[in-house]
């Protein structure tokens, strides 16, 4: 069975303050692993980025449909997850086991699995890792 990853994305409307407090409009469903769509996807998480609430980022168990195993993948979108790309898929021992995402209070994406060296940071929210 393959599991793809959704994310549903809520408009904002040009509403006051407070009632854009009290209002939710959830817009369409948007496909986060587009870019990986042959490969099962289990487990997903997500972040957003308290200081740039257009910084997203998802990860989740992979199996790659040309491999045999599971890995960790991520994905980020940088305009409020209307569109995201892949912007971690190592296919090593590095990336396996469970993945968590954060954000840093300096705005770096964090990537974290259970695997022994399995801690990466992006500097500039995603597009490159240390």
């Amino acid at each position: 069975m393959r599991t793809r990853l959704f994310w549903w994305r809520q408009r904002s409307e040009a509403l006051p303050l407070i009632a854009a407090a009290q209002q939710i409009v959830v817009g369409p469903n948007v496909q986060i692993s587009a870019a990986r769509a042959r490969d099962a996807h289990s487990e997903p998480v997500i972040a957003s980025d308290p200081n740039h609430a257009e910084r997203l980022i998802a990860a989740s168990h992979i199996a790659h449909h040309d491999t045999v195993g599971t890995k960790s993948i991520a994905y980020v979108s940088f305009d409020t997850g209307k569109t995201w790309m892949v912007s971690l898929d190592k296919r090593d021992s590095t990336i396996t086991a469970d993945a968590a995402v954060a954000y840093g209070v300096d705005g770096s994406a964090l990537f974290a699995t259970l695997a022994r060296w399995g801690v990466y940071r992006s500097r500039d929210g995603g597009r490159t890792w240390d």
